[in-house]
C-alpha cells in the first residue's frame, strides 16, 4: 500500500517532465492511444489534481517513514513513538485542506473512481471485469461492507480527515508501548532528544510516561 503513495510522491517531482509530455506533438499526434492514459493526461494537466497529491503526501508522509522504519534492520524503536506523534500531529495541520470540499468532494471521488474502474491495460476480459467491480476480489468487498456498517453506526457523517486520524488512531496504542517509550525518552537522536525536551517542558511530572518508566525499569 506504502507504494501507492510513494508514486504519487514521485510523480508529484515529475510534474514538469509530465506537464511537458502531455503537451508535445509527438503525445498530441499519438494515435491509438488507451482511454486511460487519456484520462491520465487530464489529471496532469488539472492543477487541483497535483494540490491533492501535495495534501495527501503531507498528512501520511511520517506514517511512510514509519513505515519505512518498520522493514529496516536497523535499530529503529527510539524513532518509533516520534514518528507517531508526528504522523498525528501532520494529520491536524492538514485538516482544512482534507475537508476542503473543492479537493476532496465525496461526490466528485465516487465519479473518479467510477470512470477508472471503465479503462483497463489489460487485454484479458477477466481482468476488466474484476476492474468494473471492485477491482479488489471478495476480500475488499467483505472488508468495504464491514467499513460501511461501521459508518452507519456513527450518527454524524464523517469527513475525510476524520475517518483518516480514525483509523490512525486505531493503530497508534500498538506504537505506544512501554519500551517503545523508554526508547523515545532515551534516544541520541537530535530530532528525538529535542522532540523528549519539547513535550517534557509541557509536563514537568511526567506526564503520560512516567508510568511506562517505571514499568520499565522495575525490579522484578
Amino acid at each position: 500500500m506504502a507504494g501507492f503513495f510513494y508514486a504519487i510522491h514521485r510523480a508529484l517531482r515529475l510534474r514538469p517532465a509530465l506537464e511537458a509530455t502531455v503537451i508535445s506533438p509527438k503525445w498530441l499526434n499519438l494515435k491509438d492511444k488507451r482511454k486511460i492514459l487519456d484520462r491520465a493526461a487530464e489529471d496532469v494537466r488539472y492543477d487541483v489534481f497535483w494540490k491533492q497529491c501535495y495534501v495527501l503526501l503531507r498528512s501520511i508522509w511520517p506514517l511512510l517513514k514509519l513505515l519505512r522504519l518498520s522493514d529496516t534492520n536497523t535499530p529503529g524503536m527510539d524513532k518509533m513513538y516520534y514518528l507517531a506523534e508526528k504522523a498525528m500531529q501532520a494529520l491536524k495541520k492538514s485538516k482544512k485542506d482534507l475537508e476542503d470540499t473543492t479537493l476532496f468532494g465525496n461526490d466528485e471521488c465516487s465519479m473518479d473512481i467510477e470512470e477508472d474502474g471503465k479503462y483497463s491495460d489489460s487485454e484479458s476480459e477477466e481482468d476488466e471485469g474484476l476492474l468494473e467491480t471492485s477491482g479488489l476480489g471478495e476480500d475488499a468487498d467483505a472488508s468495504s461492507s464491514g467499513q460501511e456498517e461501521e459508518e452507519e453506526e456513527d450518527s454524524v457523517e464523517l469527513t475525510l480527515h476524520d475517518k483518516m486520524m480514525k483509523s490512525v488512531e486505531k493503530r497508534m496504542g500498538p506504537l505506544g508501548h512501554d519500551y517503545a517509550i523508554l526508547g523515545w525518552i532515551c534516544s541520541v537522536h537530535p530530532d528525538v532528544r529535542k522532540d523528549v525536551k519539547t513535550r517534557s517542558r509541557k509536563n514537568k511530572h511526567g506526564g503520560p510516561w512516567a508510568e511506562s518508566l517505571q514499568s520499565c525499569t522495575r525490579t522484578r
